[in-house]
């Protein structure tokens, strides 16, 4: 039986999808990473990725059969780790051409790029672990809300202990800090589910909303603006760095989907373009870093202190690697076995 797909959340995951490519043009092209236009997106790009996979991953607990557990663990292993093994694979040979071991570069690197594939495998793995202790475990089907935050705590409070350590780089690279600490936006996505009517009415209402946005707009300014900085302390803008301005962006973004799903309906171009990116999300983000230079001198973009022409430029080259990869995606796909075990297709 296919799943029917609920528009609003394709389109949500094509602009996603798009917000991540537009910052990895910025990044990898023009070496501006720590710009104002490279930082807004990321307050909000890979948390609303797992927020999204969160949403979509929860079922009641009484579906967790052992046998249904296997088979849906088994299903997210062919569909994820196995294209992101692949390329992953294929990309490290790609970019050492010669001047270093393959090897040597995995033990630099560990998963590179592909590192979101990875740590939300291992999200799916908990949750489905958890919701199949709750299925026959009344005690843990009765606290599992709150075991889901303790765990979610509990990754944060690791991420931030542990990341920055020279003795933990090896752990840092195989992505085990990003499994950490994005597991709470997967449980966001889970609670926002589970809870379908109190997530509904919080997003349209709009003193809530309201509020959102304020709390957004004022973490910016203590991360981006010289003169709040300044006066604000390291904790506290730690705080709304790591945490509440990621929040606060998943839920503005979201809710502007979610309040406007109707517009996704309807029949036109470019409603069905965001669709069309939305549903072939892991074929742009596996396939998109071969197109990228990775040479973070490339361009002297950052020379250019023009807000306007930096954006257009870079969402002109954006929309060029995003197309590009849909396109290389689409030749894949014409081998039912390169389309399920190189871009993770069902059959």
């Amino acid at each position: 039986m296919v799943k029917a797909r609920i528009n609003y959340i394709d389109a949500l995951r094509g602009f996603t999808m798009f917000v991540v490519v537009f910052v990895h043009v910025l990044n990898f092209l023009f070496g501006m990473l720590d710009s104002f236009l490279c930082q807004l997106f990321v307050t909000f790009m890979m948390p609303m990725f797992f927020f999204i996979s969160g949403y979509l991953a929860y079922k009641p607990v009484e579906k967790f059969s052992f046998d249904t557990y296997a088979q849906m663990t088994r299903k997210k292993a062919v569909s994820l780790l196995v294209p992101a093994t692949l390329f992953w694979c294929i990309f490290v040979v790609y970019l050492c051409k010669g001047d270093r071991s393959p090897i040597e570069y995995i033990a630099e690197k560990g998963f590179v790029t592909y590192w979101f594939l990875y740590a939300l495998m291992g999200h799916f793995v908990v949750y489905y672990s958890m919701a199949l202790m709750a299925n026959y475990n009344k005690i843990v089907k009765k606290f599992l809300d709150a075991i889901l935050i303790f765990v979610a705590v509990v990754g944060v409070v690791i991420y931030l202990l542990f990341n920055n350590r020279a003795s933990c780089e090896s752990l840092r690279v195989f992505a085990f800090f990003d499994f950490c600490f994005y597991f709470q936006f997967f449980v966001l996505g889970i609670f926002a589910k589970r809870h379908h009517r109190l997530w509904e009415k919080s997003l349209h209402n709009d003193k809530f909303i309201t509020a959102v946005i304020i709390v957004f707009v004022a973490c910016l300014f203590v991360i981006f603006h010289p003169r709040v900085s300044q006066y604000v302390p390291a904790v506290v803008a730690k705080v709304c760095v790591h945490e509440v301005v990621k929040y606060a962006g998943v839920l503005i973004v979201f809710a502007y989907f979610r309040r406007n799903a109707e517009f996704f309906n309807a029949e036109n171009s470019w409603v069905k373009s965001i669709l069309f990116v939305g549903r072939r999300t892991l074929d742009v983000y596996l396939i998109h870093f071969f197109f990228l230079s990775f040479s973070m001198d490339a361009l002297c973009f950052g020379t250019i202190n023009l807000f306007v022409i930096q954006f257009f430029i870079t969402v002109l080259l954006a929309t060029l690697v995003m197309a590009t990869s849909l396109g290389v995606g689409s030749i894949i796909r014409m081998s039912g076995f390169l389309a399920r075990y190189l871009l993770g297709a069902n059959r």
